[in-house]
């Protein structure tokens, strides 16, 4: 038996044994792993091993019964699939056990190169606590039931690896009330012992970070927790071949302003007789402003579309700051190679890449070389380029708009357009926005980056459709607390297809690792373009109070009916919980009102065409002044203004501007309209064009509403998360 508990990786892979059909990666034995934990602080079961069945009594001799027995070697990934673990034996038992275990392993196909006898642990919580690469989004930190309940996969939470104390409270916390309660021993688990157990073993400088980029796969299924102990009663470790594994790709850290504000731009691939891509892209520019330093390249037009061509790139005074490939993919590679020297940046908006298939794979490989070999840095290909109303930049008609602090990064461009269009008419106001295609070269990490840095941009979104590249999980660790991050992410799934060899891997889908990473990091993952819109909406009218100032609480009010008990529903969903009204307000609050208004939370308010404009004003002042909510979120049944009164919308406008005016508090304001179709077309823009005058944000029903509250109160918990782990 091994008596070193310091062991190196190299000792590691010394005693690991080769998994059976997986080349690549090993399985480190389960008492080596113990071994590595007890050194780590971990409790592990008192135990021993032996090679030969006769000796199990004899290094048993001082142990306790009930016993268990455990056989160990090539081809034992899964011990009891095959028959390889034994609990509640006696001393006298373990020889014969022992040879049955071997034949049995035998008959599975494996092969018993020896025993482990342990002390059997008495019966507490059983959990699962697992470490599994994902990358290249790293380590994920899985902890849930384990043991028998381990197929329980939804009732296990993850973050992203190291955690911090406040991630492993929080992912006790997530555990079942019914596990924290002790389940059945009915003694309550020992909450503080065993996060200090997640901190050895997956916290900063923990047991995980010694094993570097070898770890694949890391388990302790089950971790047995009572109210005074924290066992691991069993362990797995796997390692994977590094040597195979390609270089993470080296972060070039270029200023990528020029994208933005270049001063020179060269538009490849317009036509004389027809309107292509290139001839787009001038259309814009031109509507743009652009008149100098806006070029056509063409090999023999003398002009295009009103716009000078010339021939060749070299033939531009002062070179190029942004260049717009829109020739076919074939010609890509030569016209990047022809701007070597020339070019900063290029767009190639051009398809037929790596999303058509092999042949179109080579030629992305063949332009990412290239543009290396020229020095170019490249958006795409793939994609529609850059939207930046400062620069100018610009890939849409019609866009003008006056700058806001909002960047966004896009791998798609036809939604990127959604994005800026359906933005803009919700208030949302872009500082800089990147469509990166097929991103070879500058890659969603990069650019998310660079944001971070830029003055212009507070607040960031996202559409995702798979992150490949090492950047994006370090831009993500570095916005924590400082810029919010809303993220559309598409095309999320469980992933239950790919070979894992734990439950911890089966656990680690794409769903839940981005799971971990808003909760890890503060950001907010959506699935629909409206609460990507809504929330960004919402964050950039109230930046100045995402701060933590206020703890996070939130207050509805609105008409009564059904409709409140629709809005906690939905907010509670969004796990954001209508805050309790206090005693001291409802008490308040009745010397002021009387029949007609309930001061508990949700507010319900006779309000409507006929109604005092300033009720809703009054009430959250009045609110505000005893109980602080960091949201306030107001909702009005706008039908109600077309059934009951001919003058349209006209006092819902005067009721929104009282709204507005409650501005001494800290609260964020939020403005539904229900039965929004009920409103004319012309009234809809008036409604928010007076949300946008008076700083609300409109939303069009409660789930906007809540993915947005919700977005704001996760920020602000990181925010002073940040703070106090940057005092540390």
């Amino acid at each position: 038996m091994m008596q070193r508990a310091d062991m190196s990786i190299v000792d590691l892979r010394r005693e690991a044994r080769p998994i059976g059909g997986d080349i690549g990666r090993v399985s480190v034995p389960e008492h080596v792993v113990k071994l590595c934990l007890h050194g780590a602080g971990v409790e592990t079961p008192q135990g021993a091993t032996t090679q030969s069945p006769n000796e199990l009594h004899s290094v048993a001799e001082s142990f306790t019964e009930p016993l268990v027995l455990k056989a160990f070697g090539a081809g034992l990934l899964h011990k009891s699939d095959m028959g390889a673990v034994e609990l509640g034996l006696r001393r006298t038992e373990l020889t014969a056990r022992a040879l049955e275990m071997a034949a049995r392993v035998e008959a599975a196909g494996g092969h018993a190169e020896g025993f482990v006898v342990e002390e059997q642990i008495p019966a507490g919580v059983e959990l699962l606590l697992g470490v599994v690469r994902r990358d290249p989004y790293g380590l994920l930190v899985v902890l849930g039931l384990g043991g028998t309940l381990t197929e329980l996969a939804t009732r296990s939470s993850a973050r992203i690896f190291p955690l911090r104390r406040a991630d492993a409270e929080e992912l006790v916390a997530e555990l079942p009330a019914a596990a924290l309660a002790g389940a059945r021993t009915g003694v309550p688990i020992d909450r503080r012992a065993l996060v200090e157990v997640l901190l050895k073993v997956a916290g900063i400088g923990g047991l995980v970070s010694g094993w570097g980029t070898e770890l694949d796969e890391f388990e302790c299924n089950p971790l047995i927790v009572t109210g005074d102990r924290v066992v691991a009663a069993d362990g797995r470790l796997i390692l994977r071949d590094v040597t195979s594994i390609p270089e993470s790709r080296t972060y070039l850290g270029r200023d990528l302003s020029p994208l933005y504000s270049p001063e020179t731009i060269a538009v490849a691939g317009a036509s004389t007789s027809k309107y292509s891509f290139g001839n787009r892209f001038l259309a814009s520019y031109r509507a743009a402003g652009w008149t100098d330093g806006l070029y056509a390249v063409h090999p023999t037009a003398e002009s295009i579309d009103g716009v000078p061509a010339v021939a060749d790139l070299v033939d531009i005074p002062g070179g190029v700051d942004y260049l717009l490939s829109a020739v076919p993919a074939e010609r890509t590679s030569a016209l990047l190679r022809s701007g070597a020297g020339i070019v900063k940046f290029a767009q190639v908006v051009t398809g037929g890449f790596g999303e058509a298939g092999e042949r179109g794979a080579v030629l992305e490989r063949e332009v990412a070389d290239t543009a290396a070999s020229a020095g170019i840095r490249v958006l795409g290909p793939n994609c529609m380029g850059v939207y930046s109303p400062v620069g100018r930049q610009t890939f849409i008609l019609n866009s003008e708009s006056e700058p806001g602090p909002t960047g966004v990064v896009s791998q798609s461009g036809s939604l990127a357009s959604e994005i800026v269009l359906s933005g803009l008419s919700r208030g949302v106001r872009f500082s800089k926005l990147a469509t990166l295609g097929n991103a070879v070269d500058v890659t969603p990490g990069e650019m998310t980056r660079w944001l971070l840095t830029d003055q212009d941009t507070r607040l960031i979104g996202m559409y995702l459709e798979g992150v490949r590249d090492d950047d994006f999980i370090d831009a993500v660790r570095a916005a924590q607390g400082r810029v919010p991050i809303v993220a559309l992410v598409g095309g999320l799934s469980d992933q239950g297809s790919v070979a894992v060899a734990s439950h911890t891997g089966a656990m680690a889908g794409e769903t839940r690792v981005w799971q971990a990473l808003s909760s890890s990091y503060g950001i907010t993952v959506v699935s629909r373009l409206e609460h990507l819109l809504a929330s960004l909406s919402y964050l950039q009218c109230h930046l100045s109070r995402i701060d933590g100032a206020v703890p996070p609480s939130t207050l509805v009010i609105g008409p009564g009916g059904g409709a409140s008990v629709l809005a906690t529903d939905t907010f509670d969903a969004y796990g954001v919980p209508v805050t309790p009204s206090t005693p001291e307000l409802r008490a308040s609050l009745a010397a002021h009102y009387g029949t007609g208004t309930s001061t508990a939370n949700p507010m319900e308010i006779p309000v409507g065409p006929g109604s005092p404009v300033d009720a809703i004003g009054e009430l959250i002042g009045n609110t505000l002044e005893v109980q602080q909510f960091s949201d306030v979120i107001v909702h009005l049944n706008v039908q109600s203004w077309y059934a009951f009164s001919n003058d349209g919308v006209a006092s819902m406008v005067e009721l929104i501007e009282a709204v507005g005016r409650i501005r001494p508090y800290r609260a964020r304001l939020g403005l539904v309209i229900r039965s929004a179709d009920a409103a004319r077309n012309s009234d809809s823009g008036v409604l928010r064009e007076a949300c946008s005058a008076v700083g609300l944000t409109l939303f069009r029903d409660f789930d906007e509403a809540a993915v947005s509250v919700a977005a704001a109160q996760r920020f602000d918990r990181h925010f002073l998360r940040r703070n106090e782990w940057e005092g540390e």
